[in-house]
């Protein structure tokens, strides 16, 4: 599976091929709330009108019958950042009359030419009917039915426009990308991502668990704040082993050479992202910081 999410971050939606077999699996974690795991970032729905995502363009027909048959038709879509995998449905919703919300640079991002972190693939704007076009830069607070949602800013951390969304009543959390549970995640530093921010992102969804929070992350099995502090704690390791190789003046391929991540490899390592590829990407990121 994760072999599988790395071919298709590195390549077109438009020529990923097979849609007609993918599955939207349902799994129920609370009363009314229901993650959809299928290609690309997990997808929650809420009962009153919620979907957080959209995955893939191609699979927007069997998100929406897959949110039916969870027994929510939703009316508002919240992204947790812009990336296509977490955006590409969003036209389809849009065109057929629903909200789109999200943090303000999302807009800014999927209304303008972008170049892919991974690659450097030229990514023009969506169309116009993929575009939030309800914003923030700090909270948004929301009511779906008897449910209270909050959508809080936590970026620049994964990319300068993260969104982590609380479902308040439920006890429970969709981080978006700033969690991958069980893989080093991706920090896009070219759209504004940073690893000092997507540590402090983590502190703050953190901050708001307890410990039977429901923790949904952007990838991965849905999870428990145990997993969440696991993630953090790799996280923070990898950064100390590599900040004092920066401030020595190593270059980046020296950095990858000393494989600084290895104590976590082989937890972490077995995703979509080698540990030494990962290892330049947050380089990248805190050489930018």
């Amino acid at each position: 599976m994760r072999f599988l999410f790395a071919l298709l971050l590195l390549a077109s939606p438009a020529v990923a091929s097979d849609w007609d077999a993918v599955t939207i699996t349902p799994q129920e974690v609370r009363p009314g709330l229901t993650v959809l795991l299928g290609r690309g970032g997990n997808i929650a729905v809420l009962d009153g009108g919620l979907q957080v995502d959209s995955q893939f363009a191609p699979l927007a027909p069997k998100i929406a019958a897959a949110a039916k048959a969870a027994g929510v038709a939703p009316t508002t879509l919240v992204n947790t950042h812009w990336h296509g995998d977490h955006t590409g449905g969003n036209e389809a919703f849009g065109t057929a009359g629903g909200t789109i919300a999200a943090h303000a640079n999302v807009l800014a991002r999927v209304s303008s030419d972008q170049v892919s972190g991974l690659g450097g693939k030229a990514i023009p704007p969506a169309a116009k009917a993929a575009w939030p076009t309800v914003t923030w830069t700090g909270t948004h607070d929301f009511t779906f039915g008897e449910h209270a949602v909050q959508a809080v800013s936590v970026g620049p951390a994964h990319t300068d426009g993260d969104t982590a969304v609380f479902f308040v009543d439920l006890d429970a959390v969709h981080t978006g990308d700033v969690f991958f549970n069980g893989f080093y995640p991706f920090v896009d530093a070219r759209s504004g991502g940073r690893m000092v921010g997507l540590i402090a992102a983590v502190d703050t969804i953190l901050a708001r668990c307890t410990d039977s929070t429901v923790v949904i992350p952007g990838h991965g099995p849905v999870a428990t704040t145990a997993d969440l502090q696991a993630y953090r704690a790799m996280l923070v390791g990898v950064r100390d082993a590599i900040a004092p190789m920066l401030k020595a003046g190593k270059t980046r391929d020296e950095i990858v050479a000393a494989k600084p991540s290895q104590p976590w490899d082989a937890a972490w390592g077995g995703g979509f992202l080698p540990p030494d590829k990962w290892v330049g990407l947050i380089v990248d990121s805190m050489t930018a910081e």
